[in-house]
């Protein structure tokens, strides 16, 4: 836990002094992401998943926002065949799956091209990939880069590590993002 809260701190004081010019920016007051997500897992051997994760933040001003982190990512399951009444679109019980739903801040360092970007978020990791389905606590510490042309969409790269705690077992998993970004509310 005091790795976890020294590193919080570093990404902290290097967005801080590393942003005076920042202030006379205004960014959009509220920024949505949405796409591609790859999520690598740990349960006993390591799985892979594909789906999609969004993202909502309300900029607070230039330096910090405040994150809702949500993501779904799916896998199928080679021991395991569907009822054949089952509806095509209901992947939740069609595949193996985690979701994660996390809540925190978030600091930019903006520029004219690229903004970056780090948060230390908290929140739920839900899988059914361990066994059975559970409930666990998580964390999502992570960040990444929006590269934009003026005041635009922008194409996010985002990366986080997820350590998740259930069953008195910490878990270590690891999520990238690739999407795009929506600015509104000006």
């Amino acid at each position: 836990m005091a790795q976890i809260r020294s590193v919080f701190v570093l990404v902290s004081l290097i967005t801080l002094f590393g942003s005076e010019p920042l202030f006379a920016q205004r960014p959009a007051r509220v920024e949505f992401f949405a796409g591609y997500s790859y999520s690598n897992v740990a349960s006993g051997v390591r799985h892979s998943f594909n789906g999609a994760q969004g993202h909502l933040k309300l900029n607070l001003n230039p330096l910090l926002g405040l994150v809702l982190d949500a993501g779904g990512q799916y896998r199928s399951d080679p021991g395991y065949t569907p009822p054949p009444d089952l509806f095509f679109l209901n992947f939740h019980d069609r595949y193996l799956h985690t979701y994660q739903a996390l809540v925190g801040p978030e600091f930019t360092r903006r520029g004219p091209r690229v903004d970056f970007f780090g948060h230390t978020l908290a929140g739920v990791l839900h899988g059914a990939n361990r066994a059975q389905a559970q409930n666990f606590f998580a964390l999502g510490l992570g960040g990444g880069v929006d590269i934009h042309k003026d005041q635009g969409p922008s194409l996010r790269l985002q990366a986080d590590y997820i350590p998740d705690h259930g069953g008195g077992v910490w878990f270590h998993d690891f999520r990238l993002g690739v999407g795009v970004v929506f600015k509104i509310l000006k």
